[in-house]
């Protein structure tokens, strides 16, 4: 990190990267996500999705609730895998139901999964419940969201989504 930043020593993103994937050999999950991110933008070292890849999942697999993300985006996007839906959902699903920081974005991702029918099955009423759970976690964007796939759906199937919304946000709330 002090050669990143350059704290109290010049700043030298080759000295950056060696001592960071020491660490990351090392098992310290942070220099995983570190590695798995400076592969993926190219920071420091050639952008490289299979290199990115490999951190990411390292990181992902010790817990790093943002690795999760990433990975999904990796089959979400096809970016140095084949396009795989499915496993991109259950990479964002992983991450939703986590206690971490980014819990609630993937609470919203989830939704909008759901609303657009990306390796899921269109539904509007499970759209309608991630998004809602995003929103009472704190999630900015979720409640414009869920308002519009609100409109999409009958009295009852709202009623239903808002009761099934209360029972999730009550197994995933991040805030307690």
């Amino acid at each position: 990190r002090r050669y990143h930043v350059g704290s109290g020593v010049p700043q030298d993103d080759s000295q950056s990267v060696a001592w960071l994937n020491k660490a990351a050999d090392l098992g310290h999950t942070e220099a995983q996500y570190a590695m798995a991110v400076r592969y993926f933008n190219g920071t420091g070292v050639p952008q490289d999705y299979l290199h990115a890849r490999y951190w990411c999942m390292k990181a992902a697999e010790n817990g790093v609730d943002e690795a999760r993300l990433l990975m999904a985006r990796f089959y979400l996007e096809a970016l140095g895998v084949e396009r795989d839906e499915a496993e991109g959902v259950a990479w964002v699903a992983e991450a939703a139901v986590q206690k971490g920081k980014t819990a609630r974005q993937a609470q919203a991702m989830l939704g909008s999964l759901f609303q657009r029918g990306v390796g899921v099955e269109r539904d509007l009423k499970m759209a309608y419940v991630w998004y809602s759970v995003a929103a009472a976690n704190g999630d900015g964007g979720a409640p414009i969201s869920r308002d519009l796939v609100a409109k999409g759906l009958s009295a009852d199937e709202l009623d239903e989504a808002q009761a099934l919304a209360g029972q999730y946000f009550e197994r995933f709330n991040t805030k307690s």
